[in-house]
């Protein structure tokens, strides 16, 4: 059964309180997961965004191109298509997400880099929004007396969510994967904000 969008919103601005106190229950995160949209068994969050006739595509198209400058950049060196005449601008995406459990023992500081690709295509009076392809870069570190050894992997969002179910640091993973969810539907308010603006800036054509 498809999760609505609000009950993700409502679960997430419940675990911006008392995180420190008291643990994530398993529930919630597995709400959250199952709230995660699929398209061909993959994980993918897409959207026809409807607006009236006065925006043209060219006007999305600049605003798109202005969405990747400012959010992300580096533009030109995250973007893999670009077409002003289709409308269509796709780019690699990502955000970062840290946080640290402590022990009796050692500490451990993770850092996530979630990593996905973005695609904004755009007509008259309309765009589309596709964020797909998602991977997981993780630095951790074990803070202790010995030392701080890092340690590096990759992984994916459907490992991000075992880590929640156990070991030692679960804890932490589960704020982590709450996080993702989180700033996946902060990326998607930003496009929205972006998309719908009437003028743009002329540093998008670059």
């Amino acid at each position: 059964m498809k999760i609505n969008i609000i009950t993700v919103f409502i679960l997430i601005s419940q675990l911006s309180f008392g995180q420190k106190e008291k643990e994530i229950s398993d529930e919630t995160i597995k709400t959250l997961y199952k709230s995660l949209p699929k398209v061909d068994g993959k994980y993918e969050y897409s959207e026809i965004v409807q607006l009236d006739s006065t925006y043209k595509k060219d006007l999305l198209y600049r605003n798109a191109k202005l969405f990747f400058v400012d959010v992300f950049k580096s533009a030109k060196d995250v973007l893999q298509y670009d077409d002003r005449d289709e409308g269509k601008v796709i780019g690699k995406g990502n955000f970062e997400i840290e946080e640290m459990q402590r022990g009796f023992f050692n500490s451990v500081f993770d850092s996530w880099r979630v990593n996905f690709t973005l695609e904004l295509f755009s007509k008259d009076g309309r765009y589309r929004y596709r964020i797909y392809d998602f991977s997981i870069k993780e630095k951790r570190t074990i803070i202790s007396g010995s030392g701080s050894p890092d340690y590096y992997s990759d992984f994916s969002i459907d490992d991000a969510y075992t880590q929640t179910q156990k070991g030692e640091i679960k804890k932490m993973n589960k704020k982590m994967f709450a996080e993702i969810v989180d700033k996946i539907n902060s990326t998607i308010s930003e496009i929205k904000t972006y998309m719908s603006k009437k003028q743009s800036s002329s540093n998008s054509d670059f």
